[in-house]
């Protein structure tokens, strides 16, 4: 991986860092703060917006990655973002409307009233959030990566002094609500003139237009269709705990699968970068070539990723006491079994067909997954309670990762192998460590003592299997 390449996703990581950072300590601090079903509300509202994200604008900043790709001139590649500058805001309007007049049904599918009055001042905020969402893969494209970091630095000290100060002021439901809204409206504002400011030399061609927005609809419906079912896969156990349980219930699982944003940010920054190489290797047919960047991108991750989750997992009580208080101690487990995730993070398992171009088969898998999410969910929940639905989401993921890769490689006739591409070794080394640090655990001490001793324990145990690893590995190949 030349340096080049490696600024870009440090570049894109440290932004969206930025950006999730700033949500981890806003929820921290609401968790706090509001009372147990007003801070439920609260995510809830930004469960509708990730899920209608998802539904609407999700393939559209991949498929800005792979349309920009075929093209070196900036000037096509200006063309290309503005017809889906105006295909956003077309989209983000009509979709304000939809949940401002569907207000009730929704707030009836979570059984929370309280969401049709918020739903009210809360619709436009999915337009603001897709703008921001835009701008990384416009800076990659018009490679100003650079300029990521300091975008992010900004939305994300905006957001948390705004929301927090009124929070710590006022306190109640109402005001944060209205102080969450003004600030994403004001960030979204900021992207849309970030955009422009860049783009004000390259005028817009109506007839690239015309037949840009075919090739992008053949191109990303499948693939908005394929992100729609994972999201709602990942997303529907939160929408039946909400429904069977309640919504105070739904309070204690939201903080519980709450996933730490590194793994997600470490693997989206790396294939955000990745998309357009991978993609030329691949319809070059240098499959060889892809496995290769594509592992060393994904053992890169894992070094990171594998040693943070072994933590988090074991440490899940002190963590979520620490972040949100003890009186959501109960999701301790819930936490665990959404960190053990991480293993599955540092590769996204649809790259593979996307840069193939085959979207539709990426969907045929995810809509499988929907399915079986759903009514694992509803079944495990029912008997099992808010940790039979962690579970159940977790193992279908599982199953959901193996499929996908086996469809990969039947579909690139077994030339991208996403078996070859995963670290199996550094896996083993985690299920190692992991059953060191909690054998050897210390019961009875400072909690605090607690968690510094089994950091210290992973971090020594891990640097010494890597460097073993990679021992063996030098010796192999000598």
């Amino acid at each position: 991986m030349d340096n080049k390449l490696l600024k870009k996703i440090v570049n894109i990581f440290f932004g969206a860092a930025l950006i999730q950072g700033a949500n981890i300590v806003l929820y921290m601090v609401l968790a706090r703060l509001m009372p147990t079903e007003e801070f439920a509300t609260y995510r809830q509202l930004f469960l509708i917006q990730a899920i209608v994200s998802a539904m609407s604008f999700s393939a559209i900043p991949t498929a800005l990655l792979y349309f920009c790709n075929d093209s070196k001139a900036l000037r096509v590649k200006w063309n290309y973002i503005k017809s889906i500058f105006i295909l956003v805001l077309i989209l983000g309007v009509t979709i304000a409307g939809v949940i401002f007049f569907t207000r009730e049904t929704i707030a009836l599918a979570f059984s929370n009233g309280k969401l049709v009055e918020s739903l009210k001042f809360f619709a436009f905020v999915p337009l603001a959030t897709m703008f921001v969402s835009m701008l990384a893969s416009v800076f990659i494209v018009i490679d100003k990566t650079s300029m990521q970091i300091k975008v992010a630095a900004l939305i994300s000290v905006t957001k948390v002094i705004s929301v927090t100060s009124v929070a710590y002021l006022y306190g109640d439901f109402q005001n944060i609500l209205m102080a969450t809204v003004l600030v994403n409206l004001a960030v979204g504002i900021l992207a849309i003139f970030i955009i422009l400011y860049f783009g004000v030399s390259y005028r817009l061609k109506f007839s690239v237009f015309k037949l840009f927005v075919p090739r992008l609809c053949l191109y990303a419906l499948p693939l908005l269709l394929a992100s729609s079912a994972s999201i709602l896969g990942l997303k529907i156990d939160h929408i039946i705990v909400s429904s069977l349980l309640g919504t105070s219930v739904y309070a204690l699982y939201t903080v519980g699968a709450f996933e730490i944003p590194i793994f997600s940010l470490i693997q989206s920054s790396i294939s955000a970068v990745l998309i357009p190489k991978i993609t030329s290797n691949i319809k070059n047919k240098e499959y060889s070539q892809a496995e290769i960047l594509w592992k060393t991108a994904s053992y890169k991750s894992a070094l990171l990723s594998f040693p943070l989750a072994i933590v988090f997992i074991i440490e899940a009580e002190y963590i979520i006491t620490l972040l949100f208080s003890d009186k959501y101690s109960d999701a301790a487990p819930i936490f665990s079994l959404f960190s053990s995730l991480a293993l599955l993070r540092i590769i996204s398992f649809g790259l593979g067909l996307r840069a193939m171009g085959k979207t539709n088969v990426e969907f045929y898998c995810t809509l499988l997954y929907l399915i079986s999410s759903g009514l694992g969910a509803y079944f495990f929940t029912s008997y099992f309670g808010v940790y039979g639905a962690a579970l159940w989401l977790v193992v279908n993921t599982v199953m959901y990762a193996i499929f996908i890769s086996l469809m990969t490689a039947k579909v690139s006739e077994y030339n991208l192998r996403l078996w070859r591409v995963y670290p199996f070794e550094l896996l083993a080394l985690t299920c190692l460590v992991a059953f060191v640090v909690c054998y050897t655990k210390l019961v009875n001490i400072n909690e605090h003592i607690s968690f510094v001793i089994s950091l210290v324990e992973v971090s020594v145990l891990w640097c010494i299997g890597v460097k073993l690893l990679n021992e063996k590995k030098l010796k192999k190949n000598n």
